[in-house]
């Protein structure tokens, strides 16, 4: 059904299918129950740290699921959530940041050769709005930025009548998103999509893309549509399963079509390209899949040609 809001959907599939898994990372299950408790807690933490209606919070992670109810949190109290990519340059952090002037910051993940932690402390110093700065565990937390823990634990103090009270409050109109473009013209721009038109672009996908189950893997970077409109609320709305994978790997990939059973996949032409490419294709179990997509790019006729003969759908 078309529902208000994209985290409506959390406690809709909570409550008809508990058990279904909604989202994996590697050996990691999270059913829809699990989904719509973790929720829960990380919207009282954003409200308990001061998250108003309107509000932007930002989430340096890499494609796992955390970043996914980071978003959902965020958008069932009103706020636009919006993603960092960690291959982003400091140059390029400090530009959106500074332009989408989010209120809180989380990080999620960790490079050998860069402290994001410090980074976005930095960056808490140039931009006014930003009040504060999350810390995963072992991602270097340091003086100035909290750690997870204690900033989950402080949504305590918010009960459940007020967090439904917030969310009850919120517009079907209102932006839940924020994404940024290329910037092939200019600088990147930052496009709000609202939770009904997320909604129906999900619902109307699945007419194209529907499967059954609905089994899809996700490594896009999670400050791009792809991973969070087309693979992600795409299989969330429709109560799927999310396969998320923190990095394309072109090996990982082709596996996970028979270990995690996909019966939709999806991808660029050039990831396509490099998967038939590559001698563990031989290997590939495709006996699940349902249906090839692909966008972003046109695609060679060749490999179009071969895809068919994978897959007729």
């Amino acid at each position: 059904p078309q529902l208000r809001l994209i985290s409506d959907y959390v406690q809709f599939h909570a409550e008809r299918t508990p058990d279904s898994i909604a989202m994996t990372l590697e050996a990691e299950q999270i059913s829809y129950h699990e989904l719509s408790c973790k929720v829960d807690l990380i919207a009282k933490a954003l409200l308990a740290g001061g998250v108003n209606p309107g509000d932007r919070v930002a989430m340096l992670a890499n494609s796992v699921p955390g970043f996914m109810m980071h978003f959902l949190a965020s958008a069932s109290i009103g706020a636009t959530w919006m993603g960092l990519n960690p291959k982003y340059r400091f140059k390029e952090l400090r530009y959106v940041v500074s332009d989408a002037e989010p209120c809180s910051i989380l990080v999620g993940c960790s490079r050998e050769d860069r402290n994001f932690v410090e980074e976005m402390l930095g960056l808490k110093e140039e931009v006014s709005t930003v009040r504060q700065v999350v810390a995963d565990p072992g991602n270097g937390i340091q003086k100035g930025a909290i750690p997870f823990a204690d900033w989950l634990a402080a949504g305590d103090s918010i009960s459940d009548e007020m967090l439904q009270v917030v969310r009850q409050s919120v517009d079907p109109h209102a932006p839940a998103l924020l994404v940024y473009t290329s910037g092939t013209t200019g600088q990147p721009k930052g496009a709000m999509l609202p939770h009904d038109g997320l909604v129906t672009a999900a619902r109307t996908q699945y007419r194209y893309w529907g499967a059954e189950p609905l089994v899809m893997q996700n490594y896009f970077p999670i400050n791009h549509l792809a991973c969070e409109g087309d693979v992600s609320l795409f299989v969330f709305i429709n109560g799927g399963t999310i396969a998320f994978m923190e990095e394309f790997d072109v090996e990982a990939v082709i596996r996970q079509i028979g270990s995690k059973g996909l019966t939709c996949w999806a991808g660029l032409p050039t990831t396509f390209q490099m998967c038939l490419d590559h001698p563990e294709w031989r290997n590939a179990d495709t006996s699940t899949l349902q249906v090839i997509a692909f966008g972003g790019a046109a695609a060679p006729r060749a490999l179009g040609e071969e895809l068919v003969g994978i897959l007729p759908r």
